[in-house]
């Protein structure tokens, strides 16, 4: 019938109405169908074939920066997000597991949608072994781009590692964790006082020095004419050369995986984007308490962030 999609035992105007409050107000399907008068299980078919057709209709032709990332989802589950990284932030692929495979399996989707896994020039991921293994192999001409926030985030521990040897002998460190780790920006009043512990003489405030230094090379990525690159070469020398442990053994790090290091310092690339995709993941998660099967978890998230051409009016089949 011209007023309904094939099979669907609803109207287009009705499955366009369920994909606005689904999309647009965010609600849970169950939710849904209680408003309607219609058991979930019926919604989420109808989403799920609405969402497959849109989704195979998808152009990937343009796409060519990308970033990686995992995402948690409870009961030791794991996906694997795959969004494009300019202009548009939407998700390509959504996949169950965090290994090297799951890179391939973005790039069978990629090729299945007009992309080319040749055309994609740098992928920004985190420092995790499988992703990194899975960029080589599968998209073997991109650049890897280490996420800046991960970087600090080693940085901060191997401060918090510093800090634990030390604390037994110094006592003036005890419940200071947190100012170590902090931005200098969300400092207490309190912690701003604790300037001459910042300039002492301990193995921690060392530390801290030198992961403030870290996080200053990170952002200076962002100004032009600025030798990041070799300022990082040159806190690498002083990490190895600091008679402390942590940060010998992440100068080793740095250095294994140079090419992704330099890869984030001269492309001023980073997975924020990822962070707010895995943030939104969550709170749909939240929302429905949780979802029976990947699949229907994926329909969500392709629905929300996908950038699909779903039915908006009874008119626009997908």
């Amino acid at each position: 019938m011209p007023w309904s999609r094939e099979r669907s035992g609803f109207t287009l105007l009705f499955e366009a109405m369920v994909v606005t409050m689904a999309r647009m107000s965010r609600m849970p399907v169950r939710q849904i169908g209680k408003l309607l008068g219609v058991s979930d299980g019926r919604l989420w078919r109808s989403l799920n074939a609405l969402v497959d057709a849109a989704y195979a209709q998808a152009d990937m032709s343009q796409v060519k920066a990308v970033g990686v990332d995992e995402k948690h989802i409870g009961r030791g589950r794991v996906v694997t997000v795959v969004h494009e990284a300019a202009p548009s932030g939407r998700v390509l692929h959504l996949s169950e597991g965090a290994k090297a495979e799951n890179v391939g399996t973005f790039v069978e989707a990629l090729v299945a949608h007009g992309g080319d896994a040749a055309k994609i020039e740098r992928v920004s991921l985190d420092m995790a072994k499988s992703f990194i293994a899975g960029t080589r192999e599968h998209l073997p001409e991109a650049t890897q781009s280490f996420d800046p926030f991960h970087v600090i985030k080693l940085a901060n521990e191997a401060v918090d590692a510093v800090r634990r040897d030390e604390v037994t002998q110094r006592p003036e460190l005890k419940r200071t964790r947190y100012h170590w780790l902090k931005d200098a920006s969300d400092w207490t009043h309190k912690e701003l006082c604790l300037n001459w512990l910042r300039h002492s003489d301990l193995k921690t405030a060392r530390a801290w020095r030198m992961k403030e230094r870290l996080r200053d090379i990170v952002a200076w990525r962002r100004i032009p004419r600025v030798p990041v690159v070799t300022l990082m070469q040159g806190w690498m020398s002083w990490a190895r050369r600091s008679r402390l442990a942590p940060f010998k053994r992440l100068a080793q790090t740095f250095k294994t995986h140079w090419d992704g290091i330099v890869g984030m310092l001269e492309t001023a690339a980073s997975n924020a984007r990822a962070e707010s995709i895995n943030a939104d993941i969550q709170a749909a998660i939240a929302r429905a308490r949780g979802f029976r099967t990947f699949r229907n978890l994926r329909t969500i998230v392709y629905l929300c962030k996908a950038g699909l051409d779903l039915p908006a009016s009874p008119f626009a089949r997908a």
